[in-house]
């Protein structure tokens, strides 16, 4: 058998997004940043080894009406390290920075980081997928079958 590195996986490459909601009463500038790292841990006679791939960071543009909004923000592929040493672990980071006066309050629920892949290239099975994303722009019938509701 051929040893596990020189294997290629059957689904396509992933591109990567973080999702969340967010709300911000006051007037401050709001951001998440997203550090990747390549972690080294096959080895458990050695201590793991870790280093930064790369790092992004997203202002989080929010009206100061403390409404919940819906954000997704795309890591870009070239932060994702490279074919050496993949990011395979990612830390997130938000931050409020203090209001020029007054207060600020940022609010964040469902912070989710999701692993989309392209379901053209994907093996054919079925499984369970919490996220389908779209990207062409016409309109498209999906037609599914469920379970009654009791």
């Amino acid at each position: 058998m051929p040893p596990a590195s020189s294997l290629q996986t059957l689904d396509p490459d992933p591109s990567y997004s973080v999702r969340l909601q967010a709300r911000l009463s006051g007037v401050a500038h709001a951001s998440l940043r997203v550090d990747l790292y390549w972690l080294a841990n096959a080895d458990p006679n050695e201590s793991p080894r870790s280093e930064i791939v790369g790092s992004v960071e997203f202002p989080l543009v929010l009206p100061s009406d403390g409404r919940w909004q819906v954000r997704e923000l795309l890591i870009p592929p070239k932060s994702q390290g490279g074919p050496e040493r993949p990011a395979n672990r990612v830390l997130l980071y938000l931050q409020l920075d203090p209001p020029a006066e007054g207060t600020a309050l940022l609010d964040v629920d469902e912070l989710t980081l999701i692993k989309w892949r392209r379901a053209a290239q994907m093996p054919a099975r079925q499984g369970f997928y919490g996220f389908v994303r779209r990207d062409e722009k016409n309109d498209l019938v999906l037609n599914y079958s469920a379970l009654p509701a009791q």
